[in-house]
């Protein structure tokens, strides 16, 4: 089976959006690294944070380098968004 990071993300995107901790580490890595998702800092750490409460230990990894390549009004936004409620999908 090939690998299609574009497809392992939609599918870590909806396990996470359900609250599934180690989805949401592995969405916050591909925003990360663009891999699968365009590169996105401030959606990573929302994930990853999300993970971290949720107690993945996938998260550990990418917290730090995420916070370093953030500014401060993108850590505040990232932190404010990942306090708010999921909002399951519906499909």
């Amino acid at each position: 089976v090939e690998r299609n990071a574009a497809e392992a993300a939609r599918w870590w995107d909806k396990a996470a959006a359900r609250g599934d901790a180690d989805a949401q580490a592995m969405l916050g890595a591909a925003y990360q690294l663009g891999a699968g998702v365009p590169r996105d800092a401030v959606a990573a750490l929302m994930w990853l944070l999300r993970a971290q409460a949720g107690a993945s230990p996938l998260a550990d990894s990418f917290i730090q380098p995420t916070f370093a390549s953030m500014s401060a009004a993108e850590v505040e936004r990232a932190r404010k968004l990942a306090e708010l409620p999921l909002v399951e999908p519906v499909a």
